[in-house]
């Protein structure tokens, strides 16, 4: 059971520092992209990590194996989980690059005077 908390933990755990740490950007842009797309991916993974421990622990199989059965809350949204995981996974990076790529512009054009 500790193993597929501290899993669950560091799952989401970057989403959560995407929030705070898009609070100290500089520019408008790569602050909404942090916060806001942080903010929209924590939700999404505490929904996610949820139905993880209510299930069998893993995130991509069957939730078949969940609390309230084949017929449960869990295993009817399995599909939309493993979706918006694969989201999580596969557009997350992309965004957090595009954000620092924005700061760093943004800091390198302003001292230029």
């Amino acid at each position: 059971m500790l193993g597929e908390v501290l899993h669950a933990f560091f799952f989401w755990m970057p989403a959560v520092v995407a929030i705070g740490h898009g609070l100290g950007m500089r520019h408008a842009l790569a602050r909404a992209i942090m916060v806001w797309g942080g903010g929209a991916f924590a939700v999404g993974m505490g929904v996610v990590v949820l139905g993880m421990l209510a299930c069998d622990g893993k995130i991509l199989t069957g939730y078949s194996a969940c609390l309230g059965g084949a017929d449960g809350l869990f295993a009817a949204l399995g599909p939309a989980l493993r979706g918006a995981t694969y989201v999580y996974i596969l557009a997350g990076p992309p965004l957090v690059g595009a954000a620092y790529l924005i700061e760093w512009l943004s800091g390198r054009t302003r001292r230029t005077a």
